[in-house]
């Protein structure tokens, strides 16, 4: 009896190990562990329905952007033209398109920097279009990160206190700011630099100093405009499984323009701009 129930179990778990109902169904399965073997079977039945639901509409998918209808103007030139998508939480997308095609500005109204004439912007969970004043700053600082095609560093200040200056902004403690920042250099390859100042950093190190800046606050999503536009081809092939790499250490959402066909043939999914509209490819 036991050996046939062991069976039953070994069973039941290999086809409800991705269920959502595994650990309530091998607890029943225990406690009737004496009933006939339909109620088995039909358990098992279950179990496995439910891991086909959930490999084919997985509930762990979470929109982390949705932008419907956006639209662009400056001037008579409508930039961007009804612009609608979404972003998964933990993707790496790529953003691509002729110059002039409305990348960056579809990027800056996406990272709160620019304002749309029409349409609606949601960051995990947060209608950022309804956001104004101290309330968007506030919703910028904690959940967006930005890196720019050049690093953006302040040459007065050091690596480290480049890196902490958005945590001190948001009222974080020097101390948690700085453990975060020891963190986060060390994790790139920078704790020897944390003390050197802009003008003696090479490119890449710059560039990755302002990656650990973009997420010092642990942002839920970080925006990239051309962020290996001004790297030698060894610097940017590191940058670029960089943001790889933070994805699956940290969990961020990641949103890059970029020309580069490299980085947009290994990124999760990419999204063709043409004439300020998505090109379905």
């Amino acid at each position: 009896m036991t050996i046939i129930f062991e069976c039953k179990i070994t069973i039941f778990y290999l086809f409800g190990q991705y269920s959502l109902l595994s650990i309530f169904q091998l607890r029943l399965l225990y406690y009737c562990r004496g009933f006939p073997n339909f109620l088995f079977f039909l358990l098992v039945y279950i179990s496995f329905f439910s891991y086909l639901c959930r490999r084919n509409f997985p509930l762990n998918k979470h929109k982390m952007i949705t932008i419907s209808n956006i639209t662009k103007s400056y001037g008579s030139l409508q930039v961007l033209k009804g612009i609608n998508l979404h972003i998964d939480k933990g993707e790496v997308v790529s953003i691509v398109g002729p110059s002039g095609a409305g990348k960056t500005t579809l990027l800056q109204i996406m990272g709160t920097l620019d304002s749309p004439d029409g349409g609606t912007v949601v960051i995990n969970g947060v209608d950022v279009t309804a956001l104004s004043g101290n309330k968007l700053a506030d919703f910028r600082n904690s959940n967006i990160g930005f890196i720019f095609q050049f690093h953006q560093l302040l040459p007065e200040f050091t690596a480290e206190e480049n890196v902490m200056l958005p945590a001190l902004i948001a009222g974080n403690k020097r101390s948690e700011a700085k453990a975060r920042c020891k963190e986060l250099l060390s994790f790139l390859g920078l704790a020897d630099r944390a003390h050197h100042k802009p003008s003696e950093l090479s490119g890449g190190e710059k560039q990755r100093v302002a990656v650990a800046r973009a997420l010092i606050n642990n942002p839920a999503v970080v925006f990239a405009d051309e962020p290996s536009g001004s790297l030698d081809s060894k610097n940017k092939q590191e940058l670029h499984q960089l943001f790889f790499d933070l994805r699956d250490k940290f969990g961020q959402t990641f949103v890059i323009v970029t020309h580069d066909e490299e980085l947009a043939r290994i990124t999760d999914r990419t999204i063709h701009i043409v004439d300020g509209s998505v090109e379905i490819r």
